[in-house]
């Protein structure tokens, strides 16, 4: 069964989550990748005090494979370098399998 998450973001900087995406790729595209990443113009109503600029959603075979990425010290790495500088906070909104 695919384990699947949405995610929200504060964004820092846009243009270094654009080139982050690109190198993580292939660490994720081992286990999994994106269905969705979408810019958020306006938000409603949220459960955190941060705005949200960013919602994406990741998917992977199983919670499993979720688990070796995050475990992935070539994923770290990555992560380290490229996403944390560009996004100030992050939230799983929800996590599930489909």
């Amino acid at each position: 069964m695919t384990h699947e998450m949405l995610v929200a973001l504060e964004v820092e900087d846009d243009d270094a989550t654009r080139i982050a995406a690109p190198h993580a790729a292939p660490a994720g595209g081992r286990r999994g990748g994106f269905r969705y990443d979408v810019a958020v113009a306006r938000t409603l109503r949220r459960e955190v005090a941060y705005p949200i600029h960013r919602v994406f959603t990741i998917h992977f075979r199983d919670r499993a494979a979720c688990a070796r990425l995050l475990a992935d010290p070539e994923y770290a790495r990555i992560r380290a370098e490229h996403f944390a500088p560009a996004v100030r906070h992050m939230t799983v909104i929800v996590e599930y399998d489909r």
